[in-house]
C-alpha cells in the first residue's frame, strides 16, 4: 500500500484519474505510437508529472518559510511543531514484543544484549591492552607536567549540570545536541567524568581546543 504525501491534493487525483483513463483507452486501441489518442496521452502524462514537481516544490518552500518565520520571531515552540508535522512520524509506539520477549525489563536486556554484542573488539583483550597504554600515558604525563591540584569532577555534580541543559536547541559542529546528553543515562556521565577527568590531570583545558569533536563512548 503506498503512502498519501502530506502536499497531496484533490487536483492531482483528479490528473492522476484522468492519466489512467486515457492509458486504458490508449491500451485498448493497440498502443499506437501516433495519433490524437496517443498525443492526449502524453499531454495528460507531463501534465500530471509537471504537476507533482509543482505541488511538492511549493510544499517545500512553504515549510522552509514557515521555519525562517518562526525562527526570526524566535517561537521555539511553532518551530519544532512545524518541523516535527514535517519530519517526524506520527504514529510510532513503543514496542510491546521484541524477539518473543515481552516486558520493559525484558526488552531493555534483549537492547542491551544486542548492543552488547555488536561493540566487541576484534581481538581479544584489545580493551586491557588500550586501558594498561592510556594508563601509562597519563600517569607519564601527569609526573612530567607541573601543574597545582585539580579538584576532580564528581557524576552526582554533573549529573545536576545536565539536568539543566535546555531542549531544542541547534546542534554545534559534533552534531551532538542537548537531548543526547540527557538522554544518555547515568552510564554517559560516568564516561564524560573520566574524559574531564582525565584531561585536567593531563593539564589540557577546554579552551584550548579549537574545534568540537564527538567522541565515540561504548557502555
Amino acid at each position: 500500500m503506498g503512502v498519501r504525501k502530506h502536499w497531496w491534493t484533490p487536483d492531482l487525483d483528479e490528473l492522476k484519474q484522468q492519466c489512467i483513463d486515457i492509458c486504458n483507452l490508449w491500451r485498448d486501441i493497440g498502443c499506437p505510437r501516433n495519433g490524437l489518442v496517443n498525443a492526449e496521452r502524453l499531454r495528460c502524462k507531463y501534465k500530471y508529472k509537471q504537476a507533482i514537481k509543482d505541488a511538492a516544490f511549493n510544499a517545500e518552500q512553504s515549510l522552509n518559510d514557515e521555519l525562517f518565520n518562526h525562527l526570526c520571531t524566535k517561537d521555539n515552540l511553532s518551530f519544532w511543531k512545524a518541523w516535527r508535522k514535517r519530519f517526524c512520524a506520527n504514529n510510532v509506539a513503543p514496542t510491546t514484543i521484541l524477539n518473543g520477549k515481552s516486558g520493559d525489563s525484558a526488552i531493555l536486556h534483549e537492547f542491551t544484549c544486542y548492543y552488547s554484542n555488536i561493540f566487541k573488539p576484534n581481538t581479544a583483550n584489545s580493551d586491557e591492552k588500550f586501558r594498561a597504554e592510556v594508563e601509562d600515558r597519563l600517569t607519564s604525563e601527569y609526573h612530567n607536567t607541573s601543574h597545582t591540584p585539580v579538584p576532580s569532577i564528581d557524576v552526582s555534580s554533573l549529573l545536576v549540570h545536565i539536568a539543566k541543559l535546555k531542549k531544542g536547541k541547534a546542534a554545534g559542529l559534533d552534531g551532538i545536541v542537548n537531548e543526547h546528553i540527557l538522554y544518555g543515562g547515568d552510564c554517559l556521565a560516568v564516561h564524560i567524568c573520566l574524559l574531564f577527568n582525565a584531561m585536567t590531570r593531563v593539564d589540557i583545558h577546554l579552551y584550548r581546543l579549537n574545534s568540537a569533536m564527538a567522541l565515540s563512548f561504548h557502555c
